[in-house]
């Protein structure tokens, strides 16, 4: 890619560099938060902090429990790609909040065929954590933590 070159259309978000759980790429289709892909995503998500990103924190980390979908977008980045298809990966960025701090995350999720989903990268705190997360040091962690 160049400045002084002209862009091609087709160029993909691994060719210019972006990961994944960024590219946004694609049409963005409204999901309920009650439509089960936005509740299927949101419980990955819920899944993915409590038992991987918080695994080794239990003991001066709480477990999060879900509290509510703020919204949910299925990304269509193909087209065809809808829920006409038989069986195919659907990807959804959803927003959720859990208890008992009103942590806000955002997330990019792959649903699939076989009903398991994969949180394509870690969920994003979009609010502050303040004071909750002074028990831990690790800055990667200290977005998830709520201490006991």
């Amino acid at each position: 890619m160049s400045l002084f070159k002209r862009i091609p259309e087709s160029r993909t978000c691994e060719q210019v560099g972006i990961p994944p759980a960024f590219c946004m790429r694609g049409t963005w289709k409204e999901l309920t938060v009650d439509d089960p892909m936005a509740k299927r995503a949101a419980g990955a998500v819920l899944n993915q902090i409590n038992n991987r990103i918080l695994k080794e924190y239990h003991s001066v980390c709480q477990k999060l429990t879900f509290d509510l979908i703020i919204h949910a977008h299925e990304i269509i980045d193909k087209p065809g790609n809808d829920k006409s298809s038989i069986c195919m990966t659907r990807t959804v960025m959803v927003m959720l909040q859990v208890k008992p701090n009103e942590a806000r995350f955002d997330a990019r999720v792959e649903l699939l065929c076989d009903r398991s989903a994969r949180v394509v990268a870690n969920p994003i705190r979009i609010n502050s954590y303040s004071d909750t997360a002074d028990c831990v040091n690790d800055a990667s962690i200290r977005s998830y933590c709520y201490c006991h």
